[in-house]
């Protein structure tokens, strides 16, 4: 016997209906809107394994979405520090864009070395 907040049995292979609906008409809306069982979907996504591996998957995104930010952050710091000398570097045709940006992340990479462990993950 199921109780009423139970979910059904689920099966690794359920698959959602495939309805049509039409937005613009409203043609099935009433259908799709009827056929929607949350309670399902949710209790599929566990068993299945698919809920734990969203969320891995959204917490790395996450991780990395801050390292982004931190990187270009730092980036920008080194970028304001050296910009009159690679200003002058390309303008004079010292060194090319590529050059100067190798110049940016070897100062970069040396900023890192220099931070204390603490504050590396």
């Amino acid at each position: 016997m199921r109780l009423p907040d139970e979910p059904e049995a689920v099966t690794e292979d359920w698959e959602p209906p495939v309805l049509q609906a039409t937005a613009s008409t409203g043609e099935g809306v009433d259908d799709l809107a009827e056929s929607l069982d949350l309670d399902k979907h949710f209790a599929h996504l566990e068993v299945s394994g698919e809920l734990t591996r969203r969320r891995q998957k959204n917490l790395l995104g996450r991780a990395l979405a801050v390292l982004a930010r931190k990187s270009q952050r730092d980036a920008r710091r080194i970028w304001e520090a050296m910009l009159d000398e690679a200003r002058e570097a390309l303008l004079d045709r010292e060194a090319s864009p590529y050059e100067v940006a190798a110049r940016l992340y070897e100062r970069l990479a040396e900023r890192r070395q220099e931070r204390p462990a603490s504050a590396q993950v």
